[in-house]
């Protein structure tokens, strides 16, 4: 399991004392971790601005602007993908 994840556990006080094993408490928490990952990870996707909208604009600045937003998306989905070790 994601060592961040298990600190992060510990923190919202969800600790190994509170689940009969810590394989189960491990599973349940790995889980969980990815489903709100995953969930962080499609709302941000969602904001990506399609292509063919881009290519619509007009103005060369705010074109140029909607494809740097969509990149920092990406770059930041890629981030927390790695981090969490989400797929």
């Amino acid at each position: 399991m994601n060592e961040r994840i298990k600190e992060l556990a510990e923190q919202a006080g969800m600790g190994y004392e509170r689940w009969n094993t810590t394989t189960q408490f491990e599973s349940f928490l790995e889980k969980f971790a990815e489903l709100i990952v995953r969930e962080c990870m499609k709302e941000s996707m969602d904001e990506i601005v399609p292509e063919d909208e881009i290519a619509k604009e007009k103005d060369p600045l705010i074109k140029e602007y909607l494809k740097g937003n969509n990149q920092g998306i990406v770059d930041a989905v890629i981030r927390f993908r790695n981090r969490f070790g989400v797929e």
